[in-house]
């Protein structure tokens, strides 16, 4: 859709492209980490060590998986539609026309299993062998991000 296209209260309706951009620079405004490079040399800087890495896109199809094409609308409602507002274009008339004509969604992520220190979770009383991770043999703790 065009980003020309106006809605009812004389506003542009973001195209797209726009309205996803907008999305996703207010995830960062508001303190989402969109970098995965971050969250790999924060772990690793705490001692852990990273097992697999992977690309984990998404291909939302609004007419087989109706459930997360609504969830991802929702959250495009709850923080895009605010920072449409915010620069004057027709949150409400986007997520209309969205609406009226669903549209796939496509979503890039990165899926990265860790190994992490168990010392990290012993308490300071946790001084024999039956701390967290000592007492069933491990030496670390995987975790999925």
């Amino acid at each position: 859709p065009s980003s020309r296209s106006w809605g009812s209260r004389n506003q542009m309706i973001p195209s797209d492209t726009t309205a996803f951009q907008i999305y996703s620079d207010s995830l960062t405004r508001h303190g989402h980490n969109l970098n995965p490079s971050l969250i790999v040399d924060a772990i690793i800087d705490r001692g852990g060590s990273i097992i697999s890495e992977g690309a984990s896109d998404w291909i939302i199809d609004p007419s087989s998986d109706v459930f997360l094409w609504e969830t991802m609308m929702y959250f495009f409602g709850m923080s895009g539609a605010r920072e449409m507002t915010k620069q004057n274009l027709d949150a409400a008339g986007w997520i209309k026309r969205c609406r009226s004509n669903p549209r796939t969604i496509g979503v890039s992520n990165v899926d990265l299993l860790f190994r992490l220190r168990t010392d990290l979770y012993a308490t300071e009383t946790d001084t024999d062998m039956e701390s967290i991770g000592h007492a069933s043999g491990l030496d670390s703790t995987p975790a999925l991000v």
